[in-house]
């Protein structure tokens, strides 16, 4: 017997209040180390995101393979009839029962069933690319958070490092303010932060990973960010997108047209297929096709008004990627003139570094205090400015085609086979649309 619907839902509550409870009273569970290899594999198998992008993708698939199939297949159907009087039922015989086997075969109108077709395979093709542009986002974000994994460890090691007698008057009244037990507080904070987003990327609740910010391989942006161009290929998944976007408003412009159009119907009638009160067997030539067309008018005129927003929505669809690419291009010469400041205020660090760590005082203590100190501040403002220029890397690396093409050591164990159909522009706007898209970003379609 099942249980009544409240009772249900008060132990659904009760299982779920423990184990609020349980994270509540046990929540320092011992840490697990996590390597970058490791945290590849995590996410390609319990990724939330990885999982639902992969199975919208096979669920259309799926829907590719059938479609013609679910479109033009028969249609079986069983007739079963029941001819007695009610004191008959006792003595119930074949000659009372008619059973039958139908069939219907179904003729679609020709431009609906390129339409439905053609739509699903542009739909396949977006998901293709948001499935890519969501790999490459959860990438980049578990590279962050190993990232801020390494400043947390940098952190306590300059709190463990830095000697009580760098303190001066001057920053005596900050360091009374924040005490050791502070600092040790929002370390606690920050790690917990770390493992809540690595519990979300990898949808393990509960677990206590610690990432090993050593096992991280290297961008190697500084060597190669001058390189990155639209004309070599920077950003085309955007491009893609952008074009998908133009090739559905184009679509859609096409089909309001041609539901202005007189409709052509095509049927057919097709004989018992079996019946048991009945000798006769169904032949092919018994099979009746028929045809026709019909056209609707009405005084509102909702078709032509369907028309005109179609084309205004594409209208509006071109001057905002137009815009897009405008802000894109200047965002990317903007980016890449910081980073090239950032590199060389690093170096300017660096080379001051060097030349302090050389060139002591020897006269006084008080001087010898003060150099200490001036050290001390030049390396926490290097590694300010190295951690600013690793977050401009993370901008790069998921618009630069050739960090995902080459299967790299960032990628290798999370790349899926991922292919870029071209997709057929059958009107001269659509085509000249796409023509200037690619010419404003100088890339050429392969």
């Amino acid at each position: 017997m099942q249980k009544p619907l409240f009772e249900r839902l008060e132990e659904a509550t009760g299982k779920v209040h423990s184990e609020q409870i349980n994270y509540s009273t046990n929540p320092n569970l011992s840490p697990s180390s996590l390597s970058w290899k490791q945290a590849l594999r995590l996410l390609e198998e319990k990724g939330n995101q990885q999982n639902q992008g992969l199975a919208q993708l096979q669920e259309l698939e799926k829907e590719r393979k059938n479609f013609y199939w679910e479109q033009l297949n028969p249609r079986l159907s069983a007739v079963a009839n029941l001819g007695a009087a009610i004191d008959e039922l006792a003595s119930l015989g074949s000659d009372t029962i008619n059973f039958r086997l139908l069939g219907n075969i179904t003729i679609p109108k020709p431009f609906t069933l390129y339409a439905e077709r053609y739509a699903l395979e542009l739909q396949y093709y977006q998901a293709q690319l948001d499935f890519e542009r969501s790999q490459r986002r959860s990438i980049a974000e578990l590279y962050r958070t190993f990232l801020a994994q390494d400043d947390i460890n940098y952190d306590k090691r300059l709190q463990s490092t830095r000697p009580d007698s760098l303190l001066t008057p001057d920053n005596l009244l900050q360091r009374l303010s924040q005490t050791k037990a502070k600092q040790q507080l929002q370390t606690e904070i920050r790690q917990k932060q770390i493992t809540r987003r690595l519990n979300a990327l990898f949808s393990t609740p509960g677990q206590n990973w610690r990432p090993a910010p050593e096992t991280l391989p290297n961008l190697e942006y500084p060597k190669r960010f001058k390189k990155l161009s639209f004309e070599h290929g920077f950003g085309r998944l955007g491009l893609k997108q952008a074009a998908a976007q133009i090739e559905a408003n184009r679509a859609n412009v096409s089909r309001t047209k041609y539901d202005r159009l007189p409709t052509v119907n095509f049927n057919a009638s097709l004989p018992t297929l079996y019946s048991n009160n009945s000798d006769s067997e169904a032949r092919f030539e018994d099979i009746q096709l028929f045809t026709g067309t019909s056209k609707t008018f009405s005084f509102k005129d909702s078709s032509s008004r369907g028309q005109e927003t179609a084309k205004e929505r594409a209208k509006d669809t071109r001057i905002r990627i137009s815009l897009e690419l405008e802000r894109e291009a200047a965002n990317l010469k903007n980016i890449k003139q910081r980073y090239q400041a950032n590199l060389d205020t690093e170096a300017f660090l660096l080379q001051k570094l060097s030349y302090l760590k050389t060139n002591s005082p020897q006269s006084s203590s008080s001087l010898v205090l003060a150099h200490l100190a001036e050290i001390q501040t030049t390396e926490e403002n290097l590694v300010k400015t190295r951690r600013a220029r690793r977050n401009i890397d993370l901008e790069f690396l998921i618009w630069d085609e050739d960090a995902w093409r080459s299967g790299n050591s960032l990628t290798s164990k999370l790349r899926r086979e991922f292919f870029c159909r071209k997709l057929p522009l059958h009107t001269r706007e659509t085509r000249s649309l796409a023509q200037a898209l690619q010419k404003k970003l100088c890339i050429r379609c392969r």
